[in-house]
């Protein structure tokens, strides 16, 4: 299904070449994200939240794949300025965002260790799922006027256009592996069409609206 005209526009990122249902089926049986990125996207209901989650959960398997450098950031962790000022007027909120900062660098600990066991199968699986699930969920907020589309149709442009060559410095070791890459290549491409001919129709939201 391709993109219509704008009399009667339907997004249809995830499916704008033919050939997409049967790749869909292979893949999603399974599940390959952790806990902590399960509970992230049923936390991010706005699709500004989501498509971030789901752009993350692909650069992960990325990072994990060898392919690209993770940014350096902790979890949860709030400003020095917001955590001296809550030790000084509300000594009981400070306590509570320690206790929010330590949950979260023990299931961000968690949701590594999960990694570590993915096999660079599940890795390539991982970031096909990902990328669909955003795609799908671009879609239904589109169609059902859940949120503004084009930020998060620009994210995961930019994310592609940046994720392919990376993709194809990847070298699979077992016939499963190449199987798995040649099928995330083929999503993020389709991926990346998608967003490119749905930005043409979805006009830019003007400045202060």
């Amino acid at each position: 299904m391709r993109l219509q005209a704008a009399s009667n526009l339907s997004l249809s990122i995830a499916f704008a070449v033919t050939g997409v249902l049967s790749l869909t089926a292979a893949i999603t049986n399974d599940e390959y994200f952790t806990e902590l990125e399960i509970d992230q996207i049923r936390e991010a209901q706005e699709i500004a939240r989501r498509i971030p989650i789901f752009l993350n959960i692909a650069e992960t398997r990325l990072v994990y794949l060898g392919l690209t450098e993770a940014e350096k950031k902790e979890p949860g962790k709030v400003s020095k300025m917001v955590k001296a000022l809550a030790s000084v007027f509300q000594p009981e909120m400070a306590i509570e965002v320690e206790k929010a900062e330590s949950a979260a660098r023990t299931q961000a600990e968690e949701s590594d260790a999960q990694l570590v066991e993915f096999t660079r199968t599940e890795l390539l699986n991982g970031l096909y799922q990902a990328l669909e699930e955003a795609m799908d969920n671009i879609d239904d907020a589109y169609e059902r006027k859940r949120g503004e589309v084009r930020g998060p149709l620009e994210e995961l442009k930019e994310f592609t256009e940046e994720a392919i060559p990376l993709l194809k410095q990847f070298e699979p070791k077992t016939s499963r592996e190449k199987s798995s890459l040649n099928h995330a290549l083929e999503q993020v491409e389709l991926a990346l069409e998608g967003a490119k001919s749905a930005l043409k129709v979805i006009p830019k939201t003007p400045k202060g609206n």
